[in-house]
């Protein structure tokens, strides 16, 4: 009996790419907001996890401007998200491209103002890692069509930056012989 996986390859996809970027940044780590010690590249799959706060947590929230969850969570650094954007199967029995992105968000408050390069730092380490060995987990190829990208407006002390890499597998393949009414 087959197991029933939902998204199947797709998130089995996602699921691979964060095990590896993992052991990319193993022994990596960068600054927090407001501690000293310094922390892990924290990956999540699709998004950032929500905050959760109690109300006597909000009492720094002034008329002039309130802090949502998702814009805690940004300012939360150091991250990584590994998404699925979008994929193409070009007919039946064809193999599936997805297009991922792995997007990052480090925080740096030296005043050299020079935190971008840990963002570049991440992507060509992840870039080094797939143009040498182009296959994750032995079932997923990535085909090499690399783009990456920094913020373009000044965020100090955030820092930003994405990649995109495209992946193909092997799909479903119709069996042979069956009947349609």
């Amino acid at each position: 009996m087959k197991e029933n996986v939902r998204g199947g390859s797709l998130i089995l996809l996602q699921k691979a790419l964060i095990s590896e970027i993992e052991k990319i940044t193993d022994g990596m780590t960068f600054k927090q907001p407001g501690k000293e010690k310094r922390k892990k590249l924290q990956i999540y799959g699709q998004g950032l996890p929500i905050p959760e706060h109690s109300p006597a947590e909000r009492d720094d929230e002034t008329i002039d401007y309130v802090e949502t969850d998702a814009e805690e969570a940004v300012f939360k650094c150091p991250w990584c998200i590994v998404r699925v954007e979008k994929g193409k199967i070009d007919g039946i029995n064809a193999d599936p491209n997805v297009v991922t992105s792995i997007e990052f968000g480090i925080f740096d408050d030296n005043t050299d103002n020079q935190g971008h390069e840990d963002v570049l730092n991440l992507i060509w380490k992840i870039y080094t890692r797939f143009a040498g060995d182009s296959l994750l987990e032995m079932q997923y190829e990535c085909l090499n069509d690399f783009e990456f990208a920094t913020q373009d407006e000044d965020t100090f002390p955030y820092f930003f930056g994405a990649m995109s890499m495209t992946f193909k597998f092997k799909g479903v393949q119709r069996e042979s012989g069956a009947e349609f009414i």
